[in-house]
């Protein structure tokens, strides 16, 4: 080969070169504007949100737990993904490795409440106390605002109030329900609704409480109506996020599309999470 032929392939070859580099410069481009990935599945970056159901009762479509926190499981995974958020439902009331309480950024109870409640049992109840005192968040749907017998000071300052037997009331009722605290992010993308749902209300709270906000109210008993508090949130003085909300009744009643808005944004709230603008969206039932 002669020395004007060598000289031709090395041109040739540092041409190559070069293109094969800009070729690759636009897709490092892109790589290098992706935003940085929340963190892996179990990192300590990403919230964790666990899931208490209790065991159905009550009959068909009635006080179903489980399936109830089916579809926020559902509906979370949907709106931020696995990178996003780590949801675990546990439809036993509690996991069978207690260890995969640890960590913990919500815990979300759904169950009977007294002595059938998913922290009834001493072994639990010890675990929670832990979480709440590191900040873990809480809330408790319908029943589940009962708390077990005895626990009654403890649930007033991890929820904000509860359910106190002889006190409250439980009637079913069709009422329209409304934001009572626009300015909370609880509050976001979801308006006036009319429902039929056993609201209970006159929930025992701990007097004027500044730390406690209202979030739903409704005008109740329909005899003698007034303004009463059917879901509240409270921050707590280490920094952990309660809420309470008395409805859930039905089943069906979670293909309502602002009712599920508010409990998904409260879920993301306790857990330290931004809500969005909007509400976390979601699409079950599509109404």
């Amino acid at each position: 080969m002669q020395h004007s032929d060598i000289g031709k392939l090395v041109s040739l070859l540092i041409l190559a070169a070069g293109a094969m580099a800009c070729a690759a410069a636009p897709g490092q481009a892109r790589a290098q504007a992706r935003p940085a990935p929340a963190g892996k599945k179990g990192d300590k970056k990403v919230p964790k949100i666990i899931l208490l159901a209790g065991a159905k009762s009550h009959g068909k479509g009635i006080h179903d737990h489980p399936g109830g926190l089916a579809v926020l499981k559902q509906s979370l995974e949907e709106a931020y993904g696995d990178a996003q958020v780590t949801v675990e439902l546990y439809e036993k009331g509690w996991p069978d490795d207690p260890a995969a309480m640890n960590g913990a950024s919500t815990i979300v109870v759904f169950s009977d409440g007294w002595d059938k409640h998913c922290l009834a049992k001493p072994e639990r109840l010890a675990a929670v106390r832990k979480l709440m005192a590191g900040g873990t968040g809480l809330i408790c749907l319908h029943f589940a605002v009962a708390p077990p017998k005895g626990t009654e000071a403890e649930f007033l300052t991890w929820l904000g109030g509860y359910y106190e037997d002889g006190y409250s009331k439980n009637p079913v009722n069709t009422v329209e329900t409304s934001p009572a605290s626009p300015n909370h992010p609880i509050c976001r993308g979801w308006k006036a609704f009319t429902a039929k749902d056993e609201y209970y209300y006159q929930i025992r709270f701990g007097g004027d409480d500044k730390r406690v906000a209202p979030i739903m109210t409704a005008m109740l008993p329909k005899d003698k109506p007034k303004k009463e508090t059917i879901a509240w949130a409270v921050q707590r003085k280490n920094g952990g996020r309660g809420f309470g909300f008395t409805g859930g009744h039905f089943h069906a009643n979670w293909k309502i599309k602002p009712f599920r808005t508010m409990v998904l944004n409260a879920i993301v709230w306790t857990a330290g999470m931004e809500v969005p603008p909007n509400g976390v969206p979601s699409t079950y039932g599509q109404q």
